[in-house]
């Protein structure tokens, strides 16, 4: 399955190493959180209240997992507690924030981060 992965560049290098490992996970469960290609802006939005980070900070990166590994959160999340190494090129979130109203980006619009 095709999932997406939302992360701050500073952990760039590490990912592509060793790959996404959810012993790094800084909630309160160990796993990694994924989502899908329409919830990119959510996950940018959420990414960068969550780390206090700008749109300029964050990465999209594309995974293949395979559907029996992931546990569905809710509509277009996903986590998974086991590595992730299948990992495709990272893409600038700013990339994806074109389609804000008011010149606003996910940095500083306005929106629930809980969904």
């Amino acid at each position: 399955m095709i999932l997406y992965h939302a992360t701050l560049k500073r952990n760039l290098d590490s990912i592509l190493q060793t790959g996404l490992n959810p012993k790094y996970s800084k909630g309160s469960e160990q796993v990694i959180y994924l989502h899908t290609k329409s919830r990119i802006h959510w996950a940018i939005l959420h990414t960068a209240t969550r780390h206090s980070a700008s749109i300029e900070d964050i990465l999209i990166i594309e995974v293949e997992v395979p559907r029996g590994k992931l546990r569905r959160r809710r509509r277009g999340l996903w986590t998974t507690d086991q590595p992730i190494t299948n990992i495709g090129d990272p893409t600038e979130a700013e990339m994806y924030s074109t389609g804000y109203p008011n010149g606003e980006t996910p940095s500083n619009a306005k929106g629930d981060t809980k969904r």
